[in-house]
């Protein structure tokens, strides 16, 4: 099976369980930031999309984290704590996305402490796993195009869905 294809069906399947959680959970954030200034019409998150998602994000993090960061870890242990090792530095690697940007944009509209850390550390579980997966498709493939897909898919995806969000949030 070739490594676009892999990344689009597991692209696929993980997009569809992101937006439905997202849409699910999305009822209790609210987008204040300037910051995503790209979620206010269809024009602006194409760019979004294409732009900030695609080249900005997705290329650039799948050329670090599984071309460099993962082949590094291929040379001086098992393919097993590469993978592993990996993905938790790209989970670590978005905890600063996290914290300066989507963490201050978002109002929770739950003022429970223990809410929004726990929604805190899912994000930094949902990121290990994505980081798992992206790993697994370049380890399986021999190259990063799987996992350029799959991952532009997500992030695309889910962009989308926090623009549904928005759209909802102006007119209520």
């Amino acid at each position: 099976m070739s490594s676009i294809f892999l990344g689009l069906i597991i692209g696929f399947l993980t997009l569809l369980i992101g937006i439905l959680l997202i849409i699910n959970l999305g009822r209790r954030i609210k987008f204040k930031d300037p910051r995503f200034f790209f979620l206010k019409s269809p024009q602006t998150l194409m760019f979004g999309v294409f732009v900030h998602i695609l080249i900005g994000t997705v290329i650039f993090e799948e050329i670090v984290h599984r071309g460099i960061i993962l082949a590094r870890f291929q040379e001086i242990m098992s393919p097993f704590n590469s993978i592993l090792f990996s993905s938790l530095v790209f989970a670590i690697w978005h905890i600063v996305s996290i914290t300066r940007l989507v963490w201050p944009s978002i109002k929770f509209t739950i003022r429970i402490l223990h809410f929004q850390y726990a929604a805190f550390l899912g994000v930094i579980l949902l990121m290990f796993i994505g980081g798992l997966t992206f790993s697994l498709i370049r380890f399986y493939s021999g190259n990063i195009a799987g996992s350029v897909v799959a991952h532009g898919m997500i992030n695309s995806g889910t962009l989308i869905a926090f623009y549904i969000l928005r759209q909802k949030d102006e007119k209520d």
